[in-house]
């Protein structure tokens, strides 16, 4: 049934919640004398850094964007693969499908993480949010990853955790599952597809 699935970062494969929401909240603290509450700052998972910033105010994004990149270090003990994640993209490139990346970071932030957690093997293909005009929930990166894995749109599945991940996808015309395991909500209308954990991949993806 499907060629390629192609995997959304924060919150899909790598559990980051806890360190990029603590490194900015004391970003926040620096810029405004304001400590926000983590759980207001939640809607930041999903957008571009920058894009983030902007949101909450924050005079020269760019230049913003870098320190808070520095400070998500102090918390990278946090940061994990989620379960079974390895198993899963073994058990697909094994069976000879596609495997790649769509995400809202930077190729820096991305090929660092992948090389931390040794990750890179597995996704031959990426784009992030610095190789397009219109980062999600445009589907211009979608598109993108179409064209450059050259895959056919309506055999590709993306899987997300968030709101602009399902938006992406639809406007590019692949279907979308949710990412149960890292989303904060347990449904996201519009979702083809509810995976509570990784392993319940195989089973839609694998069906011949």
């Amino acid at each position: 049934m499907y060629e390629c699935v192609i995997f959304d970062v924060d919150g899909t494969l790598l559990d980051t919640e806890k360190a990029t929401l603590l490194s900015l909240q004391k970003l926040l603290w620096e810029e405004t004398s304001t400590l926000y509450p983590v759980q207001e700052l939640s809607f930041v998972m999903g957008l571009t850094g920058v894009e983030s910033l902007r949101r909450l105010g924050v005079k020269n994004a760019e230049a913003a964007n870098e320190r808070w990149n520095r400070y998500i270090k102090d918390y990278y003990h946090l940061v994990k693969v989620f379960e079974d994640i390895d198993v899963v993209l073994q058990e697909l490139i094994h069976r000879g499908l596609k495997t790649g990346i769509v995400t809202s970071r930077t190729g820096q932030e991305l090929n660092k993480d992948l090389g931390l957690f040794q990750l890179g093997k597995y996704f031959p293909y990426a784009v992030c949010s610095d190789d397009v005009l219109k980062p999600k929930p445009d589907p211009e990166p979608i598109l993108k990853f179409v064209e450059v894995a050259q895959v056919h749109p309506q055999r590709t599945i993306y899987i997300g955790d968030t709101l602009n991940d399902l938006l992406a996808a639809r406007g590019a015309g692949v279907d979308f599952g949710l990412a149960v395991w890292g989303s904060g909500c347990g449904k996201l209308p519009g979702s083809k597809y509810r995976f509570t954990s990784p392993r319940e991949i195989k089973d839609v993806v694998l069906v011949e």
